[in-house]
């Protein structure tokens, strides 16, 4: 796997007890499996529960002044005082590779991938001091599969990794899990999930694993207790998932409308299921609060729109040409506006939107300040995860892995 940045360093990442309004009752739904697995595994939901205070996504930001440095309160008033400022931690590669990070769970550690010129694409996760750990040759998934872990789509709070696993013989993809020392066996495991195909698999708080499975356009969820029979929640025509949270919603696109454009759909076990016309590009936070872009009906603008899991809707910005990608459980949002005045933003609930370059400390220096900017994931802490095309000393083009961590402003 060309360079390798295997490191004797077990990843041994266990949940931290989050502050009580960044938790809410969570229970398993009622899944096809013997009462007595089924009732061990909600004591073991049980364990990671604590109450908390429900978040307002109340108020429609209207995006003044997020290209100038100013913010927007919800109310139209601009805000100049920033709310936070971000230092930046740099994720660099060594000489002959380049970095993609995609997601970062609530105790800092980042997953991802790592791009040389002999694999293109290979699993990689970082710990919260940004030492990489190669999954490929921490823990290999079975030699007789064939198949190599090609990315780091997502990382659980325990340290679950899932993402593509691609077979270069055959030419086929299936969705795989890494799962660290001390979850399920003494040493570090990765598995391949049956059944599965090329869609991006998504994993919960807890390390289980929701997946496309492509014969049947259906989902499946691999818990993460062996023991426990996969469950397949009553939902059809899944084209792909964009969520799936502690509460076991699924966020997915689904067939199409009647007139052949795409319907985003929520669903919540033993509830009725919601659809969104012409919504694509979708999050959803652990509360169920969903951001999503929304086009028009003549297909020619879109908004980046968020909606409480009671169906409250705002507009983050208005006729932005990118997308969100990403929401924490505070409502804090992160995406690309794809507009002349501000390209990567930042939405605050009490602050408004924000052009996340006005808010990183120093302006980011001459690194920041020249790089191509694509933010990933926010984390519950805050802090956000992303990729930086940056100018190497050679004049290369070369892509690092970045964290934005708050500080005080």
């Amino acid at each position: 796997f060309g360079p390798s940045l295997a490191l004797m360093v077990e990843p041994r990442l266990f949940a931290v007890e989050s502050n009580s309004n960044q938790r809410r009752n969570m229970k398993a739904p009622t899944i096809t499996a013997a009462p007595s697995k089924s009732v061990a595994y909600a004591l073991l939901i049980t364990l990671f529960v604590c109450c908390v205070v429900p978040v307002s996504m109340a108020g429609k930001p209207s995006g003044k002044g997020g290209g100038q440095g100013g913010g927007d309160d919800g109310g139209g008033d601009p805000v100049d005082t920033p709310p936070v400022t971000y230092s930046i931690q740099w994720l660099t590669p060594p000489a002959g590779m380049s970095y993609r990070i995609l997601d970062i769970n609530d105790n800092g550690w980042t997953s991802g991938q790592m791009i040389t010129d002999e694999v293109p694409f290979a699993a990689v996760a970082f710990t919260p001091d940004g030492t990489p750990i190669d999954l490929n040759a921490l823990a290999p998934l079975p030699s007789e599969d064939g198949y190599y872990m090609r990315g780091g789509h997502r990382i659980s709070d325990n340290g679950v990794v899932v993402g593509q696993a691609y077979n270069p013989l055959t030419d086929q993809y299936r969705n795989y899990r890494y799962i660290p020392a001390g979850l399920r066996d003494t040493i570090p495991v990765s598995e391949i999930l049956p059944d599965t195909g090329s869609r991006n698999p998504t994993v919960n708080r807890f390390g289980d694993v929701a997946c496309q499975i492509p014969d049947t356009e259906t989902v499946r969820v691999y818990f993460l207790d062996s023991t426990i029979e996969p469950w397949v929640p009553e939902v059809q025509g899944v084209r792909a998932i964009s969520g799936f949270n502690d509460q076991f919603q699924l966020l997915y696109l689904g067939p199409w409308a009647g007139d052949g454009n795409a319907v985003l759909y929520k669903y919540t076990p033993s509830a009725e299921q919601e659809s969104f016309y012409l919504h694509t590009v979708a999050r959803m936070n652990n509360y169920g609060t969903i951001v999503a872009k929304a086009w028009s009906t003549n297909l020619r603008s879109s908004n980046h729109v968020s909606y409480s899991d009671e169906g409250e809707a705002s507009v983050i910005l208005e006729k932005a040409d990118g997308y969100p990608t990403g929401i924490n459980d505070a409502g804090e949002i992160i995406g690309w506006a794809g507009q002349r005045n501000i390209s990567n933003y930042v939405y605050f609930p009490s602050n408004g939107l924000w052009d996340v370059n006005n808010l990183v400390a120093d302006s980011g220096g001459t690194k920041w300040q020249s790089a191509e900017i694509a933010l990933e994931a926010i984390n519950n802490n805050g802090q956000i995860a992303g990729t930086a095309d940056v100018v190497s000393d050679n004049g290369e083009i070369v892509s690092e892995g970045f964290i934005l961590t708050p500080v005080a402003p």
